[in-house]
């Protein structure tokens, strides 16, 4: 996937796989970045334990993730999309790089890394859909439109929950 991400996405997808692939990737990077809260490298908003923290992260990046993918699908459906099974397996794959690189906390790294992850959405679309690439932006373009959204409503429940 890293050297020829458009011959790798030009094969049938195993959405398992995909599936373990993310769930492996969302665990290391609940952990690491709950290892960095713990190390007190970055602060914490919360006082709980470690492992509850990576739990309730691990859970949320998933939740999220699904409310997306169920956006996403409706955008493939909207653009004349077939192949609902295979971009969700596309979009699975093409989030790892970021779970990868964005818990480290330089933020040239976080910006090239959710880049690679819009560009691999990008790549994967076209080849699965056989869209142009306008029709194939809108992918990346809904995925960041949707994560900032659920990312404010997070900070506000977070912040509004610590004002009871």
């Amino acid at each position: 996937m890293i050297n020829k991400p458009d011959k790798f996405f030009r094969k049938k997808l195993s959405i398992v796989s995909a599936i373990i692939y993310f769930l492996v990737a969302d665990f290391g990077f609940t952990f690491m970045t709950q290892t960095l809260v713990f190390l007190k490298i970055v602060p914490s908003i919360t006082e709980t334990s470690f492992f509850t923290s990576v739990l309730i992260n691990f859970f949320s990046i998933i939740a999220g993730f699904c409310f997306i993918i169920a956006c996403i699908i409706l955008v493939n459906l909207f653009l004349g999309g077939k192949n609902h099974l295979q971009i969700v397996a596309v979009m699975l794959y093409s989030v790892v790089p970021s779970l990868i690189f964005v818990w480290i906390p330089f933020i040239f790294i976080q910006i090239i890394a959710l880049l690679w992850s819009m560009i691999l959405v990008m790549i994967g679309v076209k080849s699965k859909e056989g869209f142009n690439d306008k029709k194939a932006v809108a992918y990346p373009i809904m995925f960041i439109v949707l994560t900032i959204i659920l990312t404010i409503i997070s900070q506000n429940y977070i912040f509004l929950g610590f004002l009871k």
